[in-house]
């Protein structure tokens, strides 16, 4: 592994296969990361892997974050657009966004359980009677089944709404926070971005809208709106493209 130390920052790069990090990558990210860094105060060890999707983990115990880089995208971007994203995910570590995200999680688990226990009389009868002649053929353990007692099904919905509207939050906010520390060449490659991505969807609209078949009609007004966002629960995880959009106009 090898390590650039040019400013407060230490930054590490991790192998990929056999070959290591081409040099001119390893100092485009080491002076945008210290760069952004110094920006949003942030002064986390930060150990850069190459993988097939970009996001960012934190180890608060070592104060020390794991940025995964899907090498893949990176290489055919821009560094604007590289920029925004490095921007994006710092500004998750600047608000402890993992950790929250983990809490959630853990909590969540705590009560699905709680619920479960509490109510698995409850649930005996009443997956007994809905399943009835299914679960006597197959004799499905009970402990497999303590998921679907009817209270954790109602939790399981509402959590998942919860986590929605929470991660959508922590995806907006880091928009807002990479934008506000963007160079404004980057900011305006960001809205361009998503109104490719924008594009791209809306084409994919009118595409199976056009098809012959009744099914693709359906499709293309269940997956994607007219305003090229992917619908919920499809998408449950980050803001709609136009919302991204609008902010990016308003703060580029």
């Amino acid at each position: 592994m090898s390590t650039l130390t040019k400013t407060q920052l230490k930054i590490s790069f991790a192998y990929q296969g056999l070959h290591e990090w081409p040099k001119d990558v390893r100092i485009f990210l080491d002076e945008k990361i210290n760069e952004l860094a110094n920006k949003l105060k942030i002064n986390h060890e930060i150990e850069i892997h190459p993988g097939k999707k970009t996001f960012i983990t934190q180890d608060w115990m070592k104060k020390k974050a794991y940025l995964i880089i899907d090498v893949k995208k990176f290489e055919n971007c821009s560094k604007e657009i590289n920029e925004f994203v490095l921007a994006h995910e710092l500004a998750h570590i600047k608000h402890n966004d993992s950790f929250l995200k983990r809490l959630f999680i853990n909590i969540n688990l705590i009560v699905k359980v709680a619920l479960a226990v509490l109510f698995s009389n409850s649930f005996s009868l009443g997956f007994l009677a809905l399943s009835g002649i299914t679960l006597i053929i197959y004799d499905i353990p009970f402990s497999l089944t303590i998921a679907f007692t009817p209270i954790t099904l109602v939790h399981s919905l509402i959590s998942l709404v919860a986590y929605s509207i929470f991660s959508k939050f922590q995806e907006e906010r880091a928009d807002k926070t990479a934008l506000s520390v963007c160079s404004d060449k980057a900011k305006a490659q960001a809205w361009i971005f998503f109104k490719n991505e924008q594009k791209t969807f809306l084409d994919v609209r009118c595409k199976l809208n056009r098809s012959s078949i009744i099914y693709h009609k359906i499709l293309s007004h269940i997956l994607i709106d007219e305003n090229g966002n992917v619908r919920f629960p499809f998408n449950f995880t980050h803001p709609k493209l136009q919302t991204r959009i609008n902010y990016c106009r308003l703060q580029g």
